[in-house]
């Protein structure tokens, strides 16, 4: 059975300055325009949140601070709660701090980070499409500290930070109205491929709408985003 390619909006808004937001999420959608079940288009263009979305099956956040009008946020919101998959990559957690209920949809708010350091990524469900073929690895990486209600989302994966002597959520996945929703804290991103599954697709390990028909899960070589282009030096936050 030939399937149709998923329809995905990488969005970046304008106002990250903490990363090369514009230059990786181009980067990103070409790669995943490599993969012949995914077609990604790059957009900066906040009118699509109200008005636009119903063109794509989901939508990849790599946002960092901006604001949302009631009409982008509502825009954004309906469309994950009527179905539509949501994937928050890194600062997508540091991004429309004023909009409230953004934040109660992701169940995610920044909450500082560590220094670049070296840590282990530790899978805590193994039987998770992102984690599939997947063991522990370690990332030289913010670690990133969440404002987040656990008992919400179902964990993937997690970091523990010995400066704090704290565990951190890395990546999970949960609900919202009929909507797949999944965060990614670290700015490593994994080379997706793509397979065909009974008419629902998973980004990042559990994202995706009805209407779409792909599983898409992480293989175990990595591609991370500030490699290409070059990403500059984060600024403290």
């Amino acid at each position: 059975m030939s399937l149709n390619p998923m329809k995905l909006l990488v969005f970046v808004g304008t106002e990250g300055i903490y990363h090369d937001h514009e230059g990786q999420g181009r980067f990103l959608s070409e790669l995943l325009n490599r993969e012949t079940l995914i077609e990604a288009e790059f957009s900066q263009d906040y009118a699509i949140m109200a008005n636009g979305l119903q063109a794509y099956d989901a939508t990849l956040f790599f946002t960092d601070v901006g604001t949302f009008t009631q009409e982008q946020e509502r825009g954004l919101l309906e469309f994950i709660e009527s179905g539509g998959g949501f994937f928050g990559l890194h600062t997508a957690d540091a991004s429309f701090r004023n909009n409230a209920d953004y934040h109660q949809m992701l169940n995610g708010f920044f909450d500082g980070h560590s220094p670049y350091m070296d840590f282990t990524v530790t899978i805590v469900d193994a039987s998770a499409p992102i984690a599939i073929g997947l063991k522990d690895f370690t990332v030289t990486d913010e670690l990133h500290y969440l404002k987040h209600d656990p008992s919400r989302s179902h964990h993937i994966m997690e970091a523990y930070d010995p400066g704090r002597d704290e565990t951190h959520v890395m990546a999970y996945r949960h609900m919202h109205g009929q909507g797949r929703v999944f965060f990614f804290a670290l700015t490593t991103i994994r080379r997706c491929w793509i397979i065909p599954h009974s008419r629902k697709w998973y980004a990042g390990g559990y994202y995706g709408s009805a209407s779409a028909s792909h599983h898409i899960r992480l293989s175990p070589s990595s591609v991370r985003l500030s490699d290409q282009p070059k990403d500059p030096t984060p600024q403290p936050r």
